[in-house]
């Protein structure tokens, strides 16, 4: 959402077209992107490329093919991506995130029963149109809709509607595809541009984020003068800017299906070399509109409202005696107070608003040029922060009403000031000051964009340690000089830390000494930044500590790094240079001189860079499961202390809110997601305690989905409320868990081709397939959950023993082939296996598949639903209730998707995501235990998971089409 309503009192001509978007003439241009943003985009658009009929989730082949394409797109123009993706939500904004599932239910099931009443009416087209995405209008442009477009004109009736007074008219339906969560999008988009940003460094990054990926986006923003590609308004209130998402989808492809392989490849179409087509705004434009500057702006979401809760009324006290002309301010103020359910009108831990906030506040607008004089009425973030460290100080820049009004409230302040860096995100005010950015002067080249990515997440990391500290400033100059000057580049990974010495130490000094680990060890030369006000990329002012000299060897061997990178653009890396300094006489050779892998001693600046997964919060819930909290030294990861605290205080508890796939039923309300329980059940477990089945007071005690019932055939309303809630007691399974992570985490541990792993996954697969449809059911009582995590821990404790395998499998009903495939894939391997285990890999999971199934149409034997064939024995059992669906003309004989196969595309979708899912918590534990038992000397800068299962996963997801 960003800011409540902001962008309906933006004028649209402050919105630049892209040739007057400042660009650079030679080397790159850094472009941060909103994962979540360009995700929705993918989804809805019906202009990634040329002849497009049907959304690009639906044709799973495509999806790779086409991040490759855009990737390479990217490349053409000249831009390096940078992709962010979300972490865990903050549990202050757990209603704002129920509201909202609640709200995509309503349009996802308006949208299933539009298609079913067209399916049944015969109406080919408008049955299409919800696999179709956003219908447009034939004369429509990516960037601007022709005037009769029915997508405008949809958007345009809603927007009316909002303003409009009295009970809501019915909206059309939107297209399904608009609504609901393709997991095979999400899960390759994250999954395939990890691999692509680790593989080639030099074209792209891709950033996992603990937290909100808003807080990193705006810093890269602010560093490289670049606006966002998102849809959220926050970029132009606290970053550089904002692109809007839909400019990049332009039809710059022609699909070709005509490769001798079969695969599907994406080649340039007319519009290939046209560039983003703009949308964009930029943060000193929004600015000068408003008559303030750009770090003002940090009020707005105090003022207006955001994600985080209603409008602030500490703002308002701060106001209230302020000569305002009309007294519309104070109205304003004493409206939003009643959004609160306590006397106190401002949030409080994201839990005394009411979630209809938004409501209360629709007939009351903030306009422009009420804004404009609130904004000049507000001091500078920084005008407050100074006078709260000052008691004597008078409040800088204000009128003396404000000053007596601060004075008055000052038992307020400091909190609102906390709420103000708390909306506008870690440094973004730091970086607004314009002391940090790439070197002036010179072609922006991969090794300047690394140097600025990793300087940004060292600020936010430093920044979750000290929020406001009087350090950070410090400890950014200092980060920003060794990165500049001490770090070379290894060739054979470009994000390392390579260098003589570990990077200025974590955490800033401001932190209480309980909780900062050792700094630089004695001896150890110390950074210095530059001096207030020295250009961008100087070297540190006479007096300053310089960078200790460095072989001639290691200088010559970083030189030859953009020819080693794989990529066209990493040629404008700077070849480092050899410097005099402290120990540069030193005999060649010695310790001090010697370059070497840092990384261990910089997890705050490689973990985000360094994570594999598919789904990113699942991956951090496991990460943190096991890394030790408040770790001592260079151990430490602030963004890890930060999001165990979030869980803390969502009570040890979170809540998921699964994709939302089309499904349709016919004799009982049973979701696609039901099979998947036992397996979900044990990815909970393995998230439920901390390394080695150790306790700790961060440890999940219950998980709560929730998920919508799918549309009745027969006409009736399914027997529940809209969404279901299936609510995972982990509290009650302590014993059980204890001793199952015991045997997971050793067999994690196995050094075996990342075996360990692999086995402990395809154990979760069997073992919940075979009881998806047999003694647990699909609504399991505490008792059954208990057997389930013991007979898991059996199986994982006979891992990968043949003798003790055969006696854990006997148990779980597979026939005699599927059981010798599952020796060969748990027990013991080799590299010369490689072959001997995809097969068998291949049988197990198609076995899988076919039980899980069997286990949601009520099959007695293995049912393969999407196989040639497959349907007929579902469709055969549902002519015994035929009779039972009121009558009404006969489906139309077109190639328009059958009930039964859109439910058995999402059924698919919902199994491959939920072992992709236990595949994330294993990736999370896997990496936290390597990086607290590493070896010196160990490059975790290179650290990746090998697996052999999930890559047969993705290969039957990315099959998966209607």
């Amino acid at each position: 959402m960003g800011v409540f309503r902001l962008t309906s009192i933006i004028p649209k001509g402050l919105f630049r077209k892209p040739e007057e978007v400042p660009s650079r003439e030679h080397g790159l241009r850094v472009l941060p992107i909103d994962l979540g943003n360009l995700l929705y985009g993918i989804n809805e658009s019906t202009f990634l490329f040329e002849g497009q009929t049907i959304g690009l989730g639906f044709e799973s082949p495509l999806i790779v093919p086409y991040l490759d394409a855009l990737v390479e797109w990217f490349n053409h123009h000249g831009i390096y991506a940078i992709f962010v993706s979300d972490g865990m939500k903050a549990p202050e904004k757990g209603v704002t995130a129920l509201n909202r599932f609640h709200e995509k239910i309503k349009s996802m099931s308006a949208s299933q029963a539009d298609y079913l009443s067209h399916y049944r009416g015969g109406r080919m087209d408008r049955a299409l149109d919800h696999l179709r995405g956003a219908v447009h209008h034939g004369d429509c442009l990516p960037a601007s809709c022709y005037e009769e477009c029915p997508t405008l004109q949809k958007v345009l009736d809603q927007s009316r509607q909002k303003h409009r007074k009295g009970p809501a008219r019915r909206a059309p339906a939107e297209p399904m595809c608009v609504v609901m969560g393709f997991t095979n999008v999400l899960f390759n988009v994250q999954r395939h541009l990890t691999a692509l940003a680790r593989r080639d460094p030099g074209r792209l990054a891709y950033i996992g984020s603990f937290t909100e990926a808003d807080d990193i986006l705006a810093l890269l923003s602010l560093y490289f003068g670049a606006p966002v590609l998102s849809n959220d308004s926050d970029f132009f209130v606290h970053g550089y800017g904002r692109v809007k998402t839909m400019s990049i989808f332009q039809k710059q492809f022609r699909l070709d299906r005509s490769a001798p392989d079969g695969r599907p490849t994406f080649l340039p179409s007319a519009t290939y070399d046209v560039p983003y087509l703009g949308g964009t705004l930029l943060t000193a434009d929004l600015a000068s509109y408003f008559e303030t500057t750009a770090t003002k702006m940090a009020w707005l979401p105090l003022i207006m409202g955001c994600d985080f809760g209603p409008p602030d009324g500490r703002v308002g006290l701060l106001l209230q005696r302020y000569p305002f002309p009309d007294g519309k301010v104070g109205q304003y103020f004493k409206k939003t107070a009643e959004c609160y359910t306590t006397s106190e009108a401002w949030p409080v831990a994201g839990a005394n608003f009411k979630p209809s906030w938004q409501e209360i506040l629709r007939a009351t607008h903030m306009r422009g040029r009420l804004l404009r004089s609130v904004l000049a009425a507000l001091p500078e973030p920084a005008a407050l922060e100074e006078a709260l460290r000052r008691p004597e100080a008078r409040l800088a820049g204000v009128r003396s009403e404000v000053d007596a009004a601060f004075r008055r409230h000052r038992a307020h302040m400091a909190a609102l000031l906390g709420h103000l860096h708390h909306c506008s995100g870690i440094g973004t005010l730091l970086l607004k000051s314009g002391q940090f950015g790439p070197p002036a002067g010179q072609p922006l080249g991969a090794r300047h964009i690394h140097d600025g990515v990793l300087l940004c997440l060292g600020i936010f990391s430093a920044g979750l340690a000290a929020p406001g500290g009087d350090s950070l400033p410090a400890l950014a100059r200092s980060l920003a000089t060794y990165l500049t000057k001490e770090r070379m580049v290894d060739s054979r990974s470009p994000w390392c830390i390579y260098a003589t010495t570990p990077p200025p130490g974590f955490p800033p000094a401001d932190l209480p000494d309980m909780a900062r680990g050792p700094g630089p060890a004695a001896g150890q030369p110390t950074e210095a930044g530059p001096e207030p006000g020295a250009p961008r990329g100087s070297r540190a002012a006479p007096g300053g500590v310089r960078s200790p000299g460095r072989p001639a060897a290691a200088a010559a061997a970083a030189a030859a790094t953009a020819a080693a990178m794989g990529s066209g653009l990493a040629a404008a890396l700077p070849a480092p240079r050899a410097e005099s300094g402290p120990g540069a006489d030193m005999e060649p050779g010695s310790e001090a001189l010697q370059p070497r892998c840092q990384c261990q001693k910089a997890l705050p600046l490689l973990q985000p860079l360094i994570q594999e997964f598919f789904h990113l919060p699942l991956f951090h819930l496991g990460f943190g499961a096991v890394y030790p909290p408040e770790a001592a030294g260079d151990r430490r990861l602030f963004t890890v202390d930060t999001f165990l605290e979030g869980i803390k205080r969502g009570d040890r508890q979170k809540a998921f809110f699964l994709p939302l796939l089309p499904q349709f039923s016919h004799l009982r309300d049973i979701t696609i997601w039901a099979p998947t329980r036992p397996a979900r059940m044990l990815m909970y477990a393995l998230l439920a305690r901390g390394p080695g089945g150790q306790a700790r007071p961060t440890n999940l005690l219950q998980v709560t989905e929730h998920h919508p019932v799918p549309t009745m055939l027969n006409g009736m309303l399914p027997a529940g409320p809209p969404s279901t809630a299936q609510v995972y007691l982990l509290e009650e399974l302590a014993g059980e868990t204890a001793a199952l992570l015991r045997v997971v985490d050793r067999a994690l541990e196995v050094d075996d081709q990342d075996a360990g792993l692999d086995r402990v996954l395809l154990a979760v697969m069997l073992l919940s397939s075979s009881v998806a449809d047999g003694e647990l059911g699909l609504k399991p009582d505490i008792a059954a959950d208990r057997a389930l995590v013991r007979r898991l821990g059996t199986l994982a404790a006979a891992l990968p023993d043949s003798l003790a395998l055969e006696g854990a499998l006997a148990g779980l009903r597979m026939p005699a082939d599927i059981q010798a495939a599952a020796m060969v894939a748990l027990g013991p391997r080799s590299a010369d296996d490689r072959p001997k285990l995809d097969q068998a890999l291949g049988q197990l999971i198609a076995w899988c598949l076919g039980r899980m199934e069997a286990a949601f149409v009520g099959a007695e034997k293995v049912t393969r639903l999407l196989a040639p064939g497959g349907l007929n024995g579902w469709l055969a059992s549902l002519a015994a209730i035929a009779a039972a669906r009121p009558p009404g003309p006969a489906p139309p004989a077109v190639t328009i998707p059958s009930t039964q196969i859109v439910t058995s595309f999402s059924l698919m979708l919902a199994i491959t995501c939920t072992w992709l899912d236990v595949f994330s918590v294993l990736s999370g534990r896997w990496l936290a235990l390597r990086l607290q038992r590493r070896a010196p000397g160990d490059a975790i800068c290179r650290a990746s998971v090998c697996s052999a299962v999930s890559e047969h996963l993705v290969r039957i997801m990315n099959t998966i089409s209607l």
